[in-house]
């Protein structure tokens, strides 16, 4: 049932994005170790290390913005991400009579050689940038006592930032995406970076009283609240946003923030006449149609900052276009980038 429900979906997308920042940690771990990447904590450090006793790591010629999430691999290394990866690689042989010979190497190569084949450079390029910005967003709002993240997902934030311990961070997910997380988390042999507390609340966001779930676990609507809103809203309709919103502003006070994700209403679809790198048995992969997962989505938002000013967050608003977070970073550019990045506050 677990198995079925995570490789479907927002749990599939779970999974894809998880694959895609653990090799963007690959990066960071390689960097780190050569002394590339100075290290200036030592719970950070010993984290590395003992991650690089676990993991395979490789060398990336490419570049990305730095950021380090241990947790994708454990999340990757499962039964039910591995089915997924297969699924995923064989749906893109190119010669469907060397199967056999396909899954071999699926199942002897490390999981960042095999994950390698599904993922694009912009994608991960995307993805790193995504996770910087966010993460950096996060960690310039430490003085909140708590913070809400919707449509958690796999996201570790809580776990791997340097959370404060006067912070509180409520997670709210489908249950079998949470009871996915939690069974691995609970085998995951890393220690938190973070000391806030973490609450998980295990809710459907379109049919059950999510605010009610979360009042009844320790959730303080008099007290300012950090938003984070990323990865949800496409996949829901406008009716459902609309209810999703309403009830975010109900249950926030003057002086809360919110980070809001969408998607523009020009998504660009993906070139799959494109031939990826051959593997060592000679095997080939043709490139993964990533426009199957933007397929999936429902809503797109022309205007982000309208929609998050109408629910209530008005002041301080800004709206950055992925390439306006890749300049910021110095990065290259991601040219079939359709996300935005809208912040706002109570």
């Amino acid at each position: 049932m677990e198995m079925n429900s995570m490789v479907k979906g927002v749990g599939r997308t779970s999974i894809l994005i998880s694959a895609l920042r653990f090799i963007v940690t690959n990066n960071y771990v390689v960097a780190a170790n050569s002394g590339k990447l100075k290290i200036n904590s030592v719970e950070l450090e010993e984290s590395i290390k003992k991650y690089s006793k676990d993991v395979q790591v490789l060398e990336d010629k490419n570049e990305y913005p730095f950021v380090y999430d241990p947790y994708c691999f454990y999340y990757l290394n499962t039964p039910d991400a591995k089915l997924y990866l297969m699924e995923t690689l064989l749906s893109v042989l190119e010669e469907p009579e060397k199967k056999d010979e396909a899954i071999k190497f699926i199942q002897e190569s490390p999981l960042i050689v095999s994950w390698n084949k599904v993922a694009e450079y912009e994608n991960k390029l995307d993805i790193a940038l995504r996770t910087k910005y966010i993460d950096d967003w996060v960690l310039s709002n430490l003085h909140f006592k708590q913070m809400v993240v919707l449509g958690a997902g796999l996201d570790s934030r809580p776990r791997r930032l340097p959370l404060p311990s006067h912070m509180k961070v409520f997670e709210l997910d489908l249950p079998h995406v949470m009871s996915f997380r939690d069974r691995i988390l609970e085998n995951i042999p890393l220690k938190p970076l973070s000391k806030c507390g973490i609450i998980p609340v295990s809710v459907n966001l379109l049919t059950e009283d999510w605010a009610q779930k979360l009042i009844d676990k320790g959730y303080s609507k008099d007290e300012p609240t950090l938003w984070l809103v990323e990865g949800l809203v496409m996949y829901f309709t406008e009716a459902q946003n609309d209810f999703l919103f309403r009830t975010l502003n109900s249950l926030s006070t003057k002086g809360s923030k919110q980070m809001l994700l969408t998607v523009s209403p020009k998504i660009q679809r993906f070139d799959t006449n494109y031939h990826a790198e051959r593997p060592i048995n000679n095997l080939g992969f043709k490139k993964y149609n990533w426009s199957s997962i933007v397929s999936e989505f429902i809503s797109r938002h022309e205007d982000p900052m309208g929609l998050i000013s109408k629910y209530g967050f008005s002041n301080d608003l800004k709206s950055l276009h992925a390439n306006d977070i890749a300049k910021l970073y110095n990065s290259n550019l991601v040219s079939l980038a359709v996300t935005y990045y809208t912040t706002g506050e109570k």
